[in-house]
């Protein structure tokens, strides 16, 4: 909660760093079961930084929360994908 109040409205000018602090909110809300805030720090994440790793496969871990399995596995397995060809 602190982490929330502390850092939630910061906004970074170097995109890794933007997104690396969005999904780390993204996992503080997921945490608290806000789910909407999440999905809205993982948004941003990929706003700042599309392809992300960490916000795609947090995106996953969200979809998987509301029941989207087959959506979820889709996300990871293209991930994996993109990360074994990086």
């Amino acid at each position: 909660q602190r982490l929330l109040e502390q850092f939630g409205t910061t906004v970074l000018s170097q995109p890794l760093a933007e997104a690396d602090l969005k999904v780390t909110l993204a996992r503080a809300n997921g945490g608290l079961g806000r789910r909407e805030p999440a999905r809205l720090a993982v948004q941003a994440a990929l706003k700042a930084m599309p392809d992300y790793g960490p916000a795609k496969v947090f995106e996953a871990r969200l979809r998987a929360d509301t029941g989207d399995i087959d959506g979820a596995l889709a996300s990871l397995d293209k991930q994996l994908e993109r990360a074994s060809q990086d």
